[in-house]
């Protein structure tokens, strides 16, 4: 993991180049809506200068964005390009995910775009987050889930069955996004919101895919690999060009999918609206459909 994000350190945008910058916005897009100030910002790997960039823009009145990353070759490049920008300090920090040595409720924001998909222990990352926001503090982050880059899954396991007779693991594992609910919850996470936005990109061939991966150090993550042959690499390609070619029509190529979870959490807080009680409701859903289908009938008129 580490090794792969220094490689990428001074090397251009990868292709297409938008696909950080297109995630991380969107996150981002929350903060518009949040009528609070963020005076300490954590912004925790993956997508670290773009999300670095958007933060600087979003004029919430912050005076310190703390970037941690593994790599120390991201974080001594983004400090000495950044320092300090007007009155918004940022400081860099090498650091795992899921260790940060950051003092407990010190932080009123933690933002991670594309980044936690990488780590080893995704429920000590989420506690980790959650330990360092302050009481109602803000959790926002956005990660790759399970169906993320199933194309080329599906592509390497043919491959290597119709050349080597098994299967070995090519693709990291990625989370359910099924789980990422109850993960928030047991982080001391409320208010949850989860939103899952398939991505599809389009690439001249699978080879153009792969280039991006190793550019975006996204490549396979897995401590525990052989080397691809050249023989299962070039069946490989052969069979993702052949099962997933995008039609003519769309430019032609091929098609990947990038299965993105947007993730949205407060710290508890005392002074947080609390859902109610079970078995607390007065009224009914059959008798709320019927009370909204009597309110469509009258609102249509007589003639209608």
């Amino acid at each position: 993991k580490r090794e792969g994000k220094n490689a990428r350190d001074g090397m251009p945008p990868p292709l297409p180049e938008m696909l950080g910058h297109q995630v991380t916005s969107k996150l981002l897009d929350t903060l518009f809506d949040v009528q609070r100030e963020f005076p300490t910002v954590l912004n925790v790997g993956g997508a670290c200068e773009e999300a670095l960039a958007l933060l600087r823009q979003s004029k919430k009145s912050m005076e310190k964005i703390i970037v941690a990353d593994t790599s120390h070759d991201m974080i001594k490049k983004l400090t000495r390009s950044s320092g300090r920008d007007g009155d918004i300090e940022v400081h860099g920090l090498v650091a795992e995910e899921d260790m940060l040595p950051l003092a407990t409720a010190s932080c009123d924001l933690v933002v991670s775009s594309l980044g936690l998909h990488w780590v080893n222990d995704l429920p000590l990352a989420m506690q980790e987050c959650s330990r360092v926001l302050k009481e109602d503090g803000l959790f926002l982050a956005a990660l790759f889930a399970e169906d993320t880059l199933s194309e080329l899954r599906v592509s390497c396991t043919l491959a290597h069955e119709e050349r080597l007779g098994g299967v070995a693991s090519r693709v990291s594992p990625f989370v359910r996004a099924g789980e990422l609910g109850t993960l928030m919850s047991a982080a001391g996470l409320r208010l949850t919101t989860i939103d899952v936005d398939p991505i599809k990109i389009r690439y001249p061939s699978a080879a153009h895919l792969v280039e991006h991966l190793r550019s975006m150090a996204e490549s396979n993550a897995l401590q525990a690999r052989t080397s691809l042959s050249r023989d299962v690499a070039m069946a490989t390609s052969a069979i993702y060009d052949a099962m997933f070619s995008s039609s003519e029509d769309d430019g032609g190529g091929v098609y990947a999918t990038y299965q993105v979870v947007y993730l949205i959490g407060w710290k508890a807080s005392k002074n947080q609206p609390k859902e109610a009680a079970r078995g607390s409701a007065t009224v009914s859903l059959k008798e709320l459909d019927r009370l909204l289908s009597d309110r469509d009938t009258s609102s249509k008129g007589p003639d209608a």
